[in-house]
């Protein structure tokens, strides 16, 4: 909980929650980031043993809108981790994965779940899998409703 706390503190400091497109890249920039020590000690790329971060696995932050009906209004930073595919070329079309519960991560999920990603190991044959974290969960920004924006100063 300390680990995502200090990321989501990083991502809010770096962009706050009222950041417009031009101030954190155009909508769908993404950029490469050091995988968080949760992802990278989860139990299931520990237990392979042949994972590596930035050879076989990677994370990093894509900016989204915040709506998506606004383009052009604030946007936010979603996390994600990407296991690359075990073939180059991959192909073109990565599968996403989702987290399924209320606040679950994706990133978490893949890491922490051995069986999960064995499951998906047999989709990294010939694809990447990139497994995010919503809005809200995991490492992503989370968005601050009004009442705790106005405690932060922020609004």
């Amino acid at each position: 909980m300390v680990a995502v706390a200090l990321v989501s503190a990083a991502f809010i400091i770096r962009s706050q929650s009222t950041t417009t497109a031009t101030a954190l890249g155009p909508v769908g920039a993404t950029e490469t980031v050091p995988c968080p020590s949760s992802v990278t000690d989860g139990a299931a790329l520990k237990a392979a043993g042949d994972e590596v971060e930035g050879k076989t696995f990677s994370c990093g932050v894509v900016v989204s809108p915040e709506n998506h009906d606004k383009p052009d209004g604030r946007t936010i930073e979603l996390f994600y981790l990407r296991l690359n595919a075990k073939t180059s070329p991959a192909a073109a079309v990565p599968l996403v994965y989702l987290a399924g519960g209320p606040g679950s991560s994706g990133s978490y999920e893949l890491s922490a779940n051995p069986l999960l990603k064995q499951n998906l190991d047999r989709v990294r044959e010939t694809r990447d899998v990139i497994a995010y974290d919503q809005r809200g969960t995991g490492y992503s920004q989370y968005l601050l409703c009004a009442p705790f924006e106005a405690t932060l100063g922020i609004l």
